[in-house]
């Protein structure tokens, strides 16, 4: 399940190349709003030539239709609450029991085959099919699998278009994003998720020259106004989005103040390279401070509040992997013992 462009088909794709069980056929599918009210389903059960006048429309070979053409692979039902009522028990059978009886026919035919379907949320979550279709769904369902549209994944955006950048334009597959490119793609709306995001890579990569990054120069100059607004500066929507997603969370002001603090020194630490004191500096608070607080939010106190004798130090050694998110649970990156 997930919203147009969340990536449905591709996983199909996968799941039938990575399955581990034993079905090697191939991988068919079949929208089920194109299904033709007047075949009686003979695209998906097959029929006998007889029994209609062409099977040219059906998947596979001569009036096999999808059941047939899947056997020993997978099968895709795309938009499966728009199957019609009236195909659901015969379906159910073919799940169930492993057979199908093809319209026109008189005898039962096997099949065993993977089956994966998709339903397309809308954009507030909800899905499409109703009570009827849900129930058949569930009757159906032994697994299920909610793709997040890319607002719920910002920080995987920026990643994702470098992806799509080197294999649209394989000369570029080495070249990176700059940092403001970075944090304009990850803020930007996608009404259809990656549809959006890869025309909008498709724009960036032409108008890209040179060796290094793609910088905000390759921007199409139509999508410039997306930008942040400058004078918002770093009190911009990535913040806002974290201390929305918090609140949401019934996270209190003491605590959302308390998370960013202990934010902020992880990071100034970082582009320290752990240096308590230049920490310190860009921050306009004391050395003690930030230590004391690094120690805190590592879930122990600092040697100097507790009075244990050390050695002066003014270096915090940091792991290389520290990686820092506006609203990140507080302690979930400590600093490690001295020693």
């Amino acid at each position: 399940m997930g919203e147009h462009g969340t990536g449905k088909n591709v996983v199909a794709r996968l799941i039938h190349a990575l399955d581990p069980r034993p079905f090697e056929g191939d991988l068919v599918t079949l929208d089920c709003r194109t299904l033709d009210p007047t075949l009686e389903g003979a695209e998906l059960f097959g029929s006998e030539p007889r029994a209609h006048g062409t099977a040219a429309r059906f998947p596979g070979p001569a009036g096999v239709g999808a059941l047939g053409a899947a056997d020993g692979g997978t099968l895709v039902l795309k938009e499966v609450p728009a199957l019609p009522e009236a195909l659901e028990a015969g379906l159910l059978r073919a799940v169930e029991d492993g057979v199908y009886r093809p319209v026109g026919a008189g005898e039962w035919r096997r099949s065993r085959f993977r089956l994966i379907c998709s339903a397309t949320e809308s954009g507030s979550g909800s899905a499409t099919p109703g009570p009827a279709a849900e129930g058949f769904a569930r009757r159906i369902t032994s697994w299920r699998c909610r793709l997040l549209p890319l607002r719920e994944r910002r920080d995987d955006i920026p990643a994702i278009a470098e992806r799509m950048l080197g294999r649209i334009y394989p000369d570029l597959e080495d070249v990176g994003l700059d940092r403001a490119v970075s944090d304009y793609l990850a803020n930007r709306d996608y009404p259809t998720n990656a549809h959006d995001l890869e025309a909008l890579v498709r724009r960036i990569g032409i108008r890209h020259v040179g060796p290094g990054p793609v910088t905000v120069g390759a921007i199409p100059p139509d999508e410039r106004p997306h930008l942040a607004p400058a004078e918002r500066g770093w009190q911009g929507e990535s913040l806002e989005r974290a201390i929305r997603r918090a609140v949401d969370a019934g996270a209190s002001l003491n605590a959302i103040g308390e998370a960013a603090r202990d934010a902020a020194i992880r990071v100034a630490l970082t582009r320290e390279e752990g240096d308590v004191k230049r920490a310190a500096r860009r921050l306009g608070t004391t050395a003690r401070a930030v230590a004391s607080r690094a120690a805190a939010a590592s879930g122990r106190a600092s040697p100097a509040a507790a009075g244990a004798p050390t050695e002066r130090r003014s270096v915090v050694e940091l792991p290389e992997s520290v990686v820092l998110e506006t609203g990140r649970r507080p302690g979930s990156e400590g600093v490690p013992d001295e020693g």
